[in-house]
């Protein structure tokens, strides 16, 4: 996670669909016309922060907002600017932990000065006040739950506002951060929940270590590996020859301790068989992908159409003709305005929207 995540494509909005990953939105100033630029960067992080230039350059900003179930992960890239926030600002009761990649920054959190230097991380408490200038600079935000943090023990005696995951643990979790920033856009919504639990827990350890909070992170941090294992298969699926030896060495484990990660799965093997039939699966029904049967079992490493035509059966008890054969068609989307756009986006995926859909 020492390289710096990829940054979203340079258009001034657009909006991922929901299903089947998670909520995503992507936003660039550079398809906004420049004398335009801050009115519309001040409407989207308005809410949180009162935003001013530190020259007379045209604002230039863009920045990715994914929901990971309860948590909120925000990757930016700013000019030269100040964010400044007054306390409770916006009756927000949130944490956010920002993760600097480049650039310099100086900030205030509410009498305590920080410095942002590149894999440096700190706290922030959106109910305190906090005063930043910057360069241009870098950084991803999660956001968190209030009662995540403040049911740790110790709290520092001025709360943690501006504190820093030091140490061993904070560099495992800054490592985490960045490599679900790398992640997400192949998560499943299904997986979100999995991954935040896991991000949470090994937080909670940075900031507040200690054998049970260890012991706490362990099923959430396996849980995290068992995710980036599965995405090293998805990606080397095509190839018939892809063995667990192979991801073992890429996971940097030993084989027993690859078989113990897949032991609930069914093993290694089992995993990736289930993970080509299901590529297989989403290809047969694709309209924009082969329509034989052959090219796609060997797009998803079979070693041949009978061996694939067989496993297919077992898993889905249908065979691959038959799902070619209701293929339909893709529907379109639209692209609303930025600002309008963003907020609808986050009025839909507010905890409160969350909740209702859980209850329904």
């Amino acid at each position: 996670m020492l390289s710096l995540p990829q940054e979203p494509p340079h258009t001034s909005m657009t909006e991922t669909p929901d299903p089947p990953g998670l909520p995503v939105f992507h936003f660039s100033t550079e398809a906004v016309a420049p004398p335009d630029r801050l009115e519309v960067w001040r409407g989207l992080v308005g809410p949180a922060f009162e935003v001013r230039p530190e020259d007379e350059a045209p604002v230039a900003a863009e920045a990715s907002h994914w929901r990971l179930g309860p948590l909120d992960l925000m990757t930016l890239r700013a000019s030269p600017m100040r964010f400044d926030r007054p306390a409770r600002r916006d009756g927000a009761d949130h944490y956010s932990l920002m993760l600097f990649h480049d650039g310099s920054w100086s900030g205030d959190f509410g009498g305590m000065r920080g410095e942002g230097t590149p894999s440096a991380a700190r706290v922030l408490d959106l109910a305190a006040p906090f005063a930043s200038r910057s360069g241009e600079v870098r950084f991803t935000s999660l956001s968190l739950p209030r009662d995540l943090l403040d049911g740790l023990p110790p709290p520092p005696a001025a709360g943690w506002h501006g504190v820093q995951p030091d140490g061993a643990l904070g560099t495992l979790f800054r490592d985490h951060l960045l490599a679900l920033r790398r992640a997400l856009p192949a998560v499943t919504a299904a997986e979100a929940p999995f991954l935040a639990r896991a991000t949470a827990e090994l937080l909670a350890a940075a900031l507040s270590p200690g054998r049970e909070r260890l012991e706490r992170a362990r099923a959430p941090a396996e849980a995290a590996l068992l995710h980036r294992a599965r995405r090293l298969m998805r990606a080397r699926l095509h190839e018939p020859q892809f063995r667990p030896e192979a991801l073992a060495l890429a996971l940097g484990l030993s084989r027993s301790s690859l078989y113990r990660l897949f032991a609930l799965l069914g093993g290694v093997a089992a995993e990736l068989q289930r993970l080509r039939l299901e590529r297989a699966h989403a290809l047969l029904g694709d309209p924009a992908a082969p329509r034989r049967v052959s090219a796609v079992a060997f797009a998803c490493g079979f070693a041949g159409e009978a061996q694939f035509s067989r496993a297919f059966r077992r898993a889905y008890g249908c065979a691959p003709r038959e799902v070619l054969a209701e293929r339909g068609g893709a529907a379109a989307t639209a692209t609303p305005e930025p600002v309008g756009a963003y907020r609808a986006w986050r009025g839909r995926h507010s905890d409160a929207s969350r909740l209702r859909a859980r209850a329904g």
